[in-house]
């Protein structure tokens, strides 16, 4: 599922912050697909009160054990056998970048829920 705000503008480079999307919603397919009869994965694109831009990354997935929540981010840490460790270091780098933040939570529907605000 997609919701994008009307009217919303990004002001990211296309190419890295479109990395760090199919990044996070791979991750959020793959762990969705392995733990739920019906995998779903949710995209949405709003406004802060501040003005600035939220994305989330959603899925029904097992979501992610709050002793992990920071280690994520650590370069080469994976809890993936076939994993590198690379792809939720590089996005934190890139959304870093983009004068921004990303976090991990547990999303509504109990699984995973990265929040990045540029």
């Amino acid at each position: 599922t997609v919701e994008v705000d009307e009217g919303l503008r990004l002001d990211a480079d296309p190419d890295l912050m479109s990395q760090v999307l199919i990044n996070l919603i791979r991750n959020a397919a793959q762990a969705a697909a392995a733990h739920s009869e019906h995998p779903q994965v949710w995209l949405r694109f709003t406004r802060t009160r501040s003005g600035r831009t939220q994305i989330e990354v959603a899925d029904n997935g097992p979501g992610v054990p709050e002793g992990l929540r920071q280690d994520i981010f650590l370069p080469f840490f994976t809890t993936k056998a076939q994993g590198t460790g690379v792809g939720l270091s590089l996005a934190r780098q890139v959304v870093l970048a983009h004068r921004g933040s990303i976090s991990v939570g547990e999303a509504k529907q109990g699984g995973a829920l990265f929040r990045i605000v540029i």
